[in-house]
C-alpha cells in the first residue's frame, strides 16, 4: 500500500483504550476532520461569511461535526464496559475509567484556560466566577456558556456524560443487548422530546446544549459500542460489499440540511419544533454514517482508505488541543489587522496546530502516563524479578 494511504501507525501508549479492548484507529482521521471542520466554521465567522449564502449555509450545517464528537465518545467510553459484561468478564474498575477522564480532559484545558485568561485575556475568566470555568460549569448559565474558552461548552457537555457513564453501565451493560438497544432508544426518545418541548422557551439554550438536550448523539454512539461487543468486531458485511453507501446516507442527510434550510439562524430560540427535531435527528444520521465504516469495515477499501492516511490520523491526535486554542488564536489575529479567508486562514490553521501539537506534547501526553502508573509500576516490578529470578545460578 501507498504511503500516502498506509495503514494507521499503532496508537500511543498513552491514547490505548483498558486491557482487552481494540484500538479503532480509523476514528482517529474522522476526529482530526471533524476537528478541522470546527476550525473553518470559526474561521467562517469571523471572516463575516454571509451565512445566507449557499457556501455559507454548507460551512454553516458542518456543525454537524458536533454530533460526531459526540458520537464517538458514546462508542469509544461505552464499548469497553459492555464488552466485558457480554464477555463474562469484569468491566474495568470505575476509580480507572475516572482517573483515565480527568487526566485527558482537565490538564490541557487547565493550562489553556489560564495561559489564555493572562494573555490575550478571555470574557468572564475573573474574580469570583472563576470557579464556574475551572470546575466547566459556564455551560449551565446562559449569559455564560460561550465565555471563557467559547468552543469549551462542549467540553462541559463531555463531563455531564462522564458523571453518567457509571451510572449506565451499572444499570444496562450486564442487560442483553436488546435490552440496551430499546433503553437506549427509549432515551434518545425522552432527550428529543425534552428539547421540541423547550424550543422557543426563554431558557431552551441551557438544556439544548447540555447533556440532557443531546443525549441522543451519546445514545447513537453507545448504541454502535453494543453493537459492536455483541457481533465481537465482526465486520458487517453490507458496509463491507459497499462501503461507500454509509458515507453516501450522510451526504444526503448533510445535502438535505444545506438545500432545504432546516435553520436558518444561529439561535435555538428561533427554531420551530419541526426545524429543531429534523436538524437535531439528521446530524445524529450523519454522524453515524461517517462512523459505519471506521467501526464496521474491514481492510483498507473505501472511506477506511481515506481515514487511514497518517497526516488525518495525527490530526486528530493533537486534535484537543487545536480545539482549545485556535477560538482565542483566530481573535487575536484578527485583532492585530489579519481579516478574510488569505489572510486570517493560513495563518490561523498553522498557528491552531502548532498550539495543538504543543498542547499534546507538552501537556497531554504527559499527563496521560498517569493514568496506567500503577499498573506499569507493577509490570517494571514483574519484569525485574523475573530478571532476578534468570540471573540467579
Amino acid at each position: 500500500m501507498s504511503a500516502v494511504a498506509s495503514a494507521p501507525s499503532a496508537a500511543p501508549p498513552t491514547l490505548a483504550p483498558p486491557p482487552g479492548s481494540p484500538r479503532y484507529e480509523h476514528l482517529d482521521a474522522l476526529r482530526g476532520t471533524a476537528a478541522l471542520s470546527v476550525i473553518v466554521i470559526h474561521l467562517s465567522a469571523f471572516v463575516g461569511m454571509d451565512r445566507t449564502s449557499v457556501l455559507g449555509v454548507m460551512i454553516g450545517r458542518m456543525s454537524a461535526c458536533v454530533a460526531v464528537f459526540f458520537v464517538l465518545s458514546g462508542f469509544l467510553l461505552y464499548r469497553p464496559f459492555v464488552a466485558e459484561r457480554i464477555a463474562g468478564g469484569r468491566h474495568q474498575p470505575f476509580s480507572r475509567y475516572a482517573r483515565g477522564r480527568a487526566l485527558r480532559i482537565l490538564p490541557a484545558y487547565w493550562v489553556a484556560l489560564t495561559l489564555l485568561s493572562i494573555w490575550p485575556g478571555l470574557n468572564g475568566v475573573s474574580g469570583g466566577d472563576a470557579w464556574r470555568y475551572y470546575g466547566l460549569l459556564q455551560g449551565y448559565t446562559e449569559d455564560r456558556t460561550l465565555s471563557g474558552i467559547p468552543p469549551s461548552w462542549t467540553l462541559c457537555v463531555e463531563v455531564a456524560f462522564y458523571l453518567a457513564l457509571p451510572l449506565v453501565v451499572l444499570a444496562l451493560a450486564h442487560r442483553r443487548p436488546r435490552t440496551q438497544l430499546l433503553a437506549l432508544g427509549l432515551a434518545a426518545l425522552a432527550s428529543l422530546a425534552l428539547r421540541v418541548a423547550l424550543v422557543g422557551s426563554g431558557r431552551a439554550i441551557v438544556v439544548l446544549q447540555t447533556f440532557p438536550g443531546l443525549v441522543a448523539w451519546f445514545a447513537g454512539g453507545m448504541a454502535l459500542a453494543v453493537i459492536s461487543a455483541a457481533r465481537r468486531d465482526r465486520p458487517i458485511g453490507l458496509v463491507v460489499r459497499r462501503p461507500w453507501l454509509p458515507w453516501g446516507v450522510a451526504g444526503l442527510a448533510y445535502a438535505a440540511i444545506c438545500l432545504v434550510r432546516l435553520s436558518p439562524s444561529h439561535d435555538p430560540a428561533d427554531y420551530t419544533a419541526l426545524q429543531e427535531l429534523a436538524e437535531h435527528v439528521l446530524y445524529l444520521v450523519i454522524a453515524i454514517g461517517l462512523a459505519l465504516p471506521a467501526i464496521f469495515g474491514a481492510g483498507e477499501r473505501g472511506p477506511r482508505r481515506l481515514l487511514s492516511i497518517r497526516a488525518i490520523a495525527w490530526i486528530g491526535v493533537v486534535s484537543y488541543g487545536t480545539y482549545l486554542w485556535h477560538w482565542p488564536l483566530l481573535a487575536e489575529l484578527q485583532r492585530l489587522g489579519l481579516h478574510g479567508w488569505l489572510e486570517l486562514g493560513p495563518v490561523g490553521l498553522v498557528g491552531s496546530y502548532a498550539l495543538g501539537t504543543a498542547s499534546y506534547y507538552v501537556v497531554e501526553r504527559p499527563a496521560l502516563t498517569l493514568k496506567d502508573r500503577r499498573a506499569a509500576r507493577r509490570h517494571a516490578d514483574g519484569l525485574a524479578a523475573r530478571q532476578r529470578n534468570t540471573s540467579t545460578p
